[in-house]
């Protein structure tokens, strides 16, 4: 391949992305310095860091990418999302309120169904909500919620980038679909969505102490 020729693609790309506005542009963000400014710092994290630091990556260079991260208890994945953006919208789905205000039926004011429309939300500890009724029906909130993000997102093409944490799946993914919560339809728009990252690490929380 000739020189002229190898350059004519960059340069088609070039124009495309000023005269396009639609056409996606990466940010230029340090992830590393980012997390470790935002208080996921190496010297906790371990080896679990490099791989936050590389999904992440990986996450930013499509328009909605976001991060599925994946560990034990205490091991940082909230931490690690909250570090990397400035004041995502965190639905700690174990709240029965929150979990509550994020059906459609909610109503307006005091709820999270809205959330979907935002840039960056965090579903966070997903697997751990409590079941909740609508009317004696039981209603699984979290996955049509997801959904809604889908529709809005990967589909209608509003920017939004989607995180999520969870303990489920540490030995593999189809835990997730086989939890009786989310089945298959949900876990495949997850994955569509989010970079998976495996974290190993250990609790990092602190005791208190015995008495």
């Amino acid at each position: 391949m000739s020189e002229q020729s190898a350059i004519a693609p960059a340069i088609a790309r070039a124009v495309e992305r000023l005269v396009n506005p639609q056409v996606y542009r990466p940010p230029n963000i340090d992830v590393a310095a980012r997390l470790e400014a935002g208080g996921y710092t190496r010297q906790v994290a371990g080896p679990d860091f490099d791989r936050v630091v590389e999904g992440f990556r990986r996450a930013f260079e499509t328009r909605n990418g976001g991060v599925l991260l994946i560990g034990p208890v205490g091991c940082g994945k909230t931490t690690a999302v909250r570090a990397m953006f400035s004041r995502p919208i965190i639905l700690p789905v174990y709240d029965r309120v929150v979990m509550r205000s994020m059906l459609p039926e909610a109503e307006d004011g005091n709820d999270y169904k809205h959330a979907h429309e935002s840039r960056t939300v965090v579903l966070d500890d997903i697997g751990s909500e409590p079941e909740i009724s609508l009317w004696g029906v039981k209603v699984r909130a979290v996955a049509e919620w997801v959904m809604a993000w889908y529709d809005w997102h990967a589909v209608g093409g509003h920017p939004g980038r989607l995180c999520v944490t969870t303990n489920i799946g540490q030995k593999s993914l189809d835990e997730l679909a086989a939890c009786n919560l989310y089945g298959d339809r949900v876990v495949s728009r997850l994955l569509s969505m989010c970079v998976v990252v495996r974290l190993t690490g250990r609790d990092h929380r602190r005791p208190l102490g015995m008495v």
